[in-house]
């Protein structure tokens, strides 16, 4: 009954939305003129033709089919069915006078297993049918706006144009800027030399650029210097030092030419601020830090010669000084031929101490939605991609108020469950974000061709989408192991890790204590003179990488002959061969416990069997059937 009314009312549901699609492609006149022709023909059928074409097929197939009745002196003659129904009577009347004996208990007990197996293997064969439906269309909908084959192909493309260039028989990477010089000399060169500024196609590639390049500088407020062997003398000093960034030194006034004096012209200049929120960015994070959306702009024309000068004249004054702590390079391509925008976000990081950090990020996505015949049908599935979000949570309510709530939340696949229906539900929000934000997006760049277009938002709603999304994929493939949980074999190995959560629980604690230790004593150690242990996340990842067995003895040497190799040996010999030995110790002991368990205890049905057997008989494969039937 429920497949029934599902199946309905998804019919009901793609139908009316293939009827919204042609309403809105006809127009309202013509959708108004197709609803009357349907309701008069739809009257006239169940009203006028359908009850004629039913008297007349029965009027004709009473003619046909009838039978005359024979009688004889009053009486009706008796059929042969007639006749054979008497003679069952009469057998039925001889044997009940015999004795019949009550079935066996177990006998019965037999049948009430069947019974009970009948039920689980119906349960078990539907939710087999969900999950491998569900997963198609999680699929589908995941793959179905993003092309991972084209988008991988036109990124290496943009970083082989932009981070890997060839120039004058070598190789330039984008990676040997160390300096203000050569960052000008990069913008000059390289990035003026294949974006296109004009009408025509980039260098190399195919992508055109939308709309105009910008260049985005974040500074810091200037700090008096603090001399700690003379501080007091020296804390009112008019000498001036400038720190590394934070976000409470960041600089947010807007200043006359050469940054001289601050003003409050509302003038929107290069030396002008302009917040996050009036420019309509997302925080972005860099090598060295995380840096907001705000900052002083200047906006590139698109013509190149124009480009070039302005980037010279910049050049020549102080927009980029010492106060400097970021600047960005931020434009946008966009791929006809596959339909594919790219946002690329280039930065030149600079240090309190003159050094410049050069950083990309590259990022390709199709912003446009239903624009071929595949899309259409995504939409389709899209729309069963809800539906059975609802059947899942109705599903997962309705065992809530079932059990109780303790029971509900010892089970361990309920948080997985719980997790995929929140994950599902974030999905949708931000797929209807990303929709709105893209609409809105490519109305105001149509406006104006000649500005900014950031797709700044929008990329990062896209990736924030596809990071979900690919969370979901794998939570719902791990599902699958649910469904094998009626087999003692396969679901060995969650009971082991469930009757070793105690042991297991203690044992982190313990790596957590030592993890600790060995990680502050290589910041301190290390942290000066190795880039893998600079700060204190950075070093959880290198530890990380020793035990999963990629060490670096001669990096610790050089970063300290002594320390590092007596780092190294005890860091290898606490975890790789005592935490670690520690850990499967644990595992061993409840795998054994475990499998004493299952050994004592005789399962009550084989229930993959006993549905591979049923579904032989439903096919007339079974070999006792055959039999039979022979």
């Amino acid at each position: 009954m429920y497949v029934a009314y599902f199946v309905a009312v998804t019919t009901s549901l793609i139908c009316s939305y293939f009827v919204m699609l042609y309403g809105l492609k006809y127009g309202y006149n013509e959708s108004v003129a197709w609803f009357i022709s349907f309701c008069t023909s739809f009257f006239q059928s169940a009203l006028v033709t359908e009850p004629i074409k039913v008297l007349a097929v029965a009027f004709l197939l009473t003619m046909i089919f009838r039978q005359s009745m024979m009688y004889d002196s009053g009486k009706q003659h008796q059929t042969t069915d007639e006749q054979e129904e008497l003679h069952m009577q009469d057998d039925y009347m001889e044997s009940s006078a015999h004795y019949i004996a009550p079935m066996s208990h177990r006998f019965l007990k037999n049948i009430r297993t069947r019974i009970i197996m009948d039920q689980r293997s119906w349960e078990i064969l539907v939710e087999i049918l969900l999950y491998f439906t569900f997963v198609a269309i999680v699929f589908l909908v995941v793959l179905g706006h993003s092309d991972v084959k084209e988008s991988y192909s036109v990124t290496k493309s943009i970083e082989n144009t932009y981070i890997r260039t060839f120039e004058n028989n070598r190789t330039a990477y984008f990676y040997e800027v160390t300096d203000s010089h050569t960052m000008w000399g990069y913008l000059n060169d390289t990035f003026l030399g294949n974006v296109n500024l004009g009408s025509s196609p980039l260098s190399n590639t195919v992508s055109f650029l939308v709309g105009r390049s910008r260049l985005r500088q974040i500074r810091i407020r200037k700090e008096p210097c603090i001399s700690f062997l003379d501080w007091k003398s020296r804390l009112n000093s008019a000498e001036e030092c400038f720190p590394p960034y934070s976000y409470g030194a960041e600089e947010s006034r807007s200043y006359t030419e050469n940054w001289e004096t601050e003003t409050t012209d509302k003038e929107i200049t290069k030396w002008t601020y302009q917040s996050g929120s009036s420019l309509d960015t997302l925080p972005i994070m860099g090598r060295l830090d995380t840096y907001p959306g705000g900052g002083y702009i200047l906006q590139l024309p698109r013509n190149p010669f124009k480009a070039r000068d302005l980037i010279e004249k910049v050049k020549h004054t102080k927009w980029i000084d010492q106060q400097t702590r970021v600047v960005f390079v931020e434009f946008t391509l966009f791929n006809p031929n596959v339909q594919l925008f790219t946002v690329v976000v280039l930065m030149f990081e600079y240090s309190n101490t003159g050094f410049v950090f050069p950083y990309h990020l590259i990022y390709t996505a199709n912003f446009y939605h239903y624009q071929n015949e595949f899309e259409t049908f995504v939409a389709v599935v899209e729309i069963l991609f809800v539906i059975y979000l609802f059947i899942f949570t109705y599903a997962e309510v309705k065992k809530f108020l079932k059990m109780r709530c303790l029971d509900y939340f010892n089970e361990p696949w309920t948080f997985v469950e719980l997790t995929i229906l929140c994950l599902t539900y974030s999905i949708i929000a931000l797929f209807v974000n990303r929709l709105l934000v893209c609409n809105n997006l490519m109305e105001t760049f149509s406006d104006s061709f000649e500005k900014f277009a950031n797709f700044h938002t929008a990329a990062f709603y896209d990736s924030l989408l596809r990071y979900v999304m690919a969370t979901l994929i794998l939570l719902v493939i791990l599902k699958f192991f649910k469904l094998l949980r009626f087999n003692v074999r396969l679901s060995m190995l969650a009971q082991t890790l469930h009757s070793a959560r105690g042991s297991l629980i203690a044992y982190s604690f313990v790596l957590f204590g030592f993890a600790m230790a060995f990680a502050i004593f290589a910041v301190l150690v290390f942290g000066t003179t190795l880039e893998g242990y600079r700060n204190f996340p950075r070093t959880v990842i290198t530890m990380f990488l020793f035990i999963m067995g990629k060490p670096d003895y001669y990096g610790l040497y050089e970063g300290n002959a002594f320390f590092g190799p007596l780092f190294f040996f005890l860091f290898i010999l606490t975890f790789q061969f005592l935490l670690l030995q520690y850990f499967i110790t644990l595992l061993m002991d409840s795998f054994h416990t475990i499998r004493i368990q299952i050994a004592s205890v005789k399962p009550e049905v084989h229930v993959v069997q006993y549905v591979l057997r049923k579904l032989r008989l439903i096919t007339m494969l079974d070999s006792q059937k055959r039999h039979e039937k022979t």
